[in-house]
């Protein structure tokens, strides 16, 4: 879903058929104008927010209708009953005109309008034939065509559905099982790629921690002969020494602060580094004391 989509999906178990209910709804708009989420409503609004000339196409102006008569007002109240007799007559006469009245407006509206309609649709009908194929239309009908597409190659070819049903195709029934016999072998076919590209991956990342270790191990082997060739030739020029409590250098390696330091590196190539270093220091303790000072085995 868009960013500004705000949605929820319940999954039912408890049908026939396994199926969801998706519910959206844009919350960013003020108006909740659901024909924002309508894909070839969408595409047709946009073409229209870019086209400089409108295609919509403007129906002929409603002709002026009369306007009825006003009612006849009531007759002043009189405590007279021979007047209020002679209004009560008066006041029924002018109703039954005033009726008489209203209905004949009223006929003569409704052939205007009997009339507009008859001119308004030859007008439209002469209209639609001279403007010609409707952009806004096209564009709603191809992007509703693309999320029909898309729906069918991410859902609807996976699950072994059809495109297209038999009678938008005129397909015979046999020809229409063909068609579903050779939807299902898609199905089955891409079950068969996917599995293969999830074996392809582990094997790819199988291989990938192997060459990842293999690198790591070759980087500490370089670095351990770096330092300790470094150690070798500071011990041969005097500035570093090698006891068996403490490794005094200049620029100590980061491989040999590793190897003795608070959490010492238990590889195998550690080990082995460490041991030489060990081997370094006694040959040097050994010749810095001489043949008569050489411990006691």
């Amino acid at each position: 879903m868009p960013d500004d989509i705000d949605w929820s999906a319940v999954m039912h178990l408890d049908e026939g058929f396994v199926h969801f209910h998706i519910i959206a709804i844009n919350t960013h708009d003020p108006k909740l104008d659901a024909n924002k989420l309508h894909a070839g409503k969408v595409a047709a609004a946009m073409l229209r927010d870019e086209l400089d000339t409108p295609t919509a196409i403007l129906s002929l102006p409603k002709p002026a209708f009369e306007k009825r008569p006003n009612k006849p007002k009531q007759p002043r109240p009189s405590k007279n009953r021979e007047t209020q007799k002679k209004n009560k007559i008066k006041r029924e006469a002018q109703l039954a005109a005033w009726e008489v009245t209203c209905k004949e407006v009223a006929a003569r509206n409704a052939d205007l309008m009997t009339q507009w309609e008859a001119e308004n649709g030859e007008h439209l009908q002469v209209a639609r034939k001279t403007r010609g194929p409707i952009p806004e239309k096209e564009a709603y009908s191809a992007a509703l065509k693309q999320l029909q597409d898309r729906y069918y190659e991410k859902v609807g070819k996976p699950c072994g559905l059809l495109r297209d049903g038999p009678r938008k195709q005129r397909l015979s029934t046999q020809q229409h099982a063909a068609q579903k016999a050779a939807a299902k072998d898609i199905k089955n076919s891409i079950k068969e790629v996917k599995s293969s590209l999830v074996r392809a991956e582990d094997n790819a990342g199988q291989a990938l921690d192997v060459k990842e270790r293999y690198l790591q191990k070759e980087a500490e082997l370089d670095a351990g002969i770096a330092a300790l060739d470094e150690l070798v030739t500071q011990i041969a020029s005097g500035d570093a020494e090698v006891t068996e409590d403490d490794i005094t250098m200049k620029d100590m390696p980061t491989f040999i602060e590793r190897l003795f330091g608070p959490k010492p590196s238990n590889t195998k190539i550690g080990n082995l580094f460490r041991k030489l270093v060990n081997l370094i220091g006694r040959v040097s303790e050994s010749e810095q004391r001489g043949p008569d000072q050489s411990p006691k085995p």
